[in-house]
């Protein structure tokens, strides 16, 4: 994948933090509807991202971020 010049020194690669809950719930919601998977918001916890997108690693979720 290319590195595009607009984005260069601007994006921010991170670990998960739980300040990331509501960004991450919302951004869940509106990617279910788009992909057509079904995402329960009841059973997403604001530790959850800690674990639910790589089962058995915990912490190891990364956050990409435009700065």
């Amino acid at each position: 994948m290319e590195k595009s010049d607009s984005l260069a020194g601007k994006v921010l690669v991170r670990n998960y933090r739980k300040s990331d809950y509501e960004a991450t719930l919302a951004l869940m919601a509106e990617i279910s509807e788009t992909f057509s998977f079904y995402f329960d918001k009841s059973k997403w916890t604001e530790s959850a991202g800690l674990r639910l997108f790589q089962p058995g690693y915990s912490r190891t979720t990364i956050v990409a971020e435009v700065d």
